[in-house]
């Protein structure tokens, strides 16, 4: 016989399998209580609450604008557990890289961005801006027996300064003191067996901090900054300088998309050597994301087939190899032009010092796209085919028997993480021959939008180029989807899932699963 609790995770996965064609009320259900002891863990991430409004008007650097579905999934949720829920921010609450222009900070330089008072003063106008959003989260807490977690996440790091951390309570409202800062970065259930991050420290990500959570740094004169990851100084400048003419430039999911047609439509836009930087980040992030089952029908066991060394020789030719011949970045670098001679020497420069499980990927990339198993050495089509299902899984693998081997981790079973924006339903992920551990990613608690399916958009808004969308579309054309990841354990067992909130800001919500239709088709 099921427990209550499971009962209740029960329906709301029913909540989530409704037909697209259903409304949230034929969805409805009675939700009954979990059984006594138990609770429920939810994880939401990169809100990303920022610039708020200029003038009454909302600023283009804004992409939380959804205060009704934050509400109903709230109410939601902790009315199915029984007002007894673990919810956990796992970063990126607050978007503290792109604000108001007369908030920039006044020093930043290489690695030292803004001193803490500075920050403190840029989330000030946040957590105003949002008071209405943030004051949720005190009235979620209050609420039984219902707790909050916020884990700081590379846009809202200065969270782990006590200033900044001590606005966004203010403003939080919670009168029964049960929102807590994480202040390790990792979130663990009581009984150590769900750990949940951000994820911006997994593998070679262009915004991982070196001594995370230690994120303070000084400069040459002594004086402290919190540090700026390269993600931070390329990335996010890119967005800062162009979310005026591009409104849904970093709601597209990866990010490197909207980078990527950006590109497309006005070219490259800094040093060689930071583009070599954002070329290997865009290939790594989006094109090995793209795996399909060219290559299924060879069978081959062998793995042993990429010679690393070999592969490092090949420099910019490799990544040449491994883009889609329509790459925007694939274009600049294959061009006659000083510029692109550049860009070729610093990626020869960095296919020298590249982890070997990158050059490994970018080997079957390139195998995807045709290129001769010689440009890596030799092998057989299966093998390749079997390492590219595997190259993201190997990373995150590395990353969890690191985590693992911290006090404190020995029995996790599962782990949850953000910061891609690209949810990610269950899946096992063997670490050895007695340890498994269940991956889910949370998506994004906003409106974002892969590039297949911002594509269709801009072909039903009739745009003539993807370009030409990315100017013309507004956050407001993307589906309301929120995502979230949904945990109900007992000693015995533990399920989770990914699922979608649904909600348009003037209608109840309702959860739906990930590949509903009405979730993945743009309106």
């Amino acid at each position: 016989m099921k427990t209550a609790w499971r009962v209740c995770l029960a329906s709301m996965i029913f909540l989530a399998l409704c037909s697209s064609n259903a409304t949230a009320q034929s969805c409805t259900v009675q939700m009954p209580q979990p059984v006594s002891g138990q609770r429920y863990v939810v994880a939401i991430s990169d809100l990303h609450f920022g610039a708020g409004k200029v003038d009454g008007a909302w600023s283009p650097k804004e992409d939380f604008k959804w205060h009704n579905a934050l509400a109903g999934f709230l109410d939601k949720v902790s009315a199915c557990a029984g007002d007894k829920v673990d919810l956990v921010i796992a970063g990126d609450m607050l978007e503290l890289w792109q604000t108001h222009d007369n908030k920039k900070c006044a020093k930043t330089s290489g690695d030292a961005g803004c001193t803490v008072d500075e920050l403190t003063t840029r989330v000030k106008t946040v957590v105003t801006q949002h008071s209405q959003d943030l004051a949720l989260f005190g009235k979620f807490a209050d609420r039984g027996e219902n707790r909050v977690f916020v884990v700081p996440g590379n846009h809202d790091s200065a969270l782990l300064f006590a200033a900044p951390w001590k606005e966004v309570v203010a403003v939080m409202k919670s009168v029964r003191g049960r929102i807590s800062r994480v202040d390790s970065g990792l979130w663990r259930s009581a009984d150590g067996r769900i750990l949940v991050e951000h994820g911006h420290q997994i593998g070679s990500d262009l915004n991982k901090y070196p001594r995370w959570p230690d994120v303070s740094i000084s400069d040459a004169s002594g004086a402290s900054f919190v540090e700026r990851p390269w993600g931070e100084q390329f990335v996010q400048e890119l967005f800062n300088e162009q979310e005026d003419v591009y409104p849904v430039i970093d709601n597209l999911s990866p990010e490197s998309t909207g980078a990527k047609l950006r590109m497309a439509d006005r070219g490259a836009w800094k040093s060689a050597k930071d583009m070599a930087q954002f070329v290997r980040f865009n290939l790594l992030e989006t094109s090995l994301s793209q795996k399909g089952s060219v290559l299924s029908k060879q069978d081959d066991s062998s793995s042993d087939w990429v010679d690393v060394q070999i592969a490092r020789k090949k420099g910019h030719k490799l990544f040449v190899a491994a883009m889609d011949s329509q790459d925007p970045f694939r274009v600049e670098l294959i061009a006659d032009a000083v510029s692109s001679a550049d860009l070729r020497r610093e990626l020869d420069e960095l296919a020298k010092t590249m982890p070997d499980e990158e050059i490994k990927a970018m080997c079957v990339a390139s195998k995807l796209r045709g290129a001769s198993a010689s440009l890596c050495s030799t092998g057989t089509l299966g093998a390749m085919t079997q390492k590219l299902l595997h190259s993201r899984d190997d990373v995150l693998r590395t990353h969890l028997k690191a985590r693992i081997k911290e006090a404190g981790n020995a029995n996790v079973r599962i782990f949850v993480y953000g910061h891609t924006h690209s949810l990610e339903t269950l899946r096992e992920l063997k670490l050895s021959d007695s340890k498994t551990v269940s991956v889910l990613n949370t998506g994004a608690f906003q409106r974002v939008i892969d590039e297949q399916n911002f594509l269709r958009l801009a072909a039903k808004k009739g745009y003539a180029k993807p370009s030409e969308a990315l100017k013309g579309l507004r956050v407001e054309n993307l589906v309301p989807c929120y995502s979230a990841v949904l945990i109900a354990s007992d000693p015995q067992r533990a399920e989770a899932r990914t699922v979608y909130w649904k909600a348009d800001e003037n209608e109840p919500g309702v959860f739906i699963a990930t590949k509903d239709a009405s979730c993945q088709v743009a309106l």
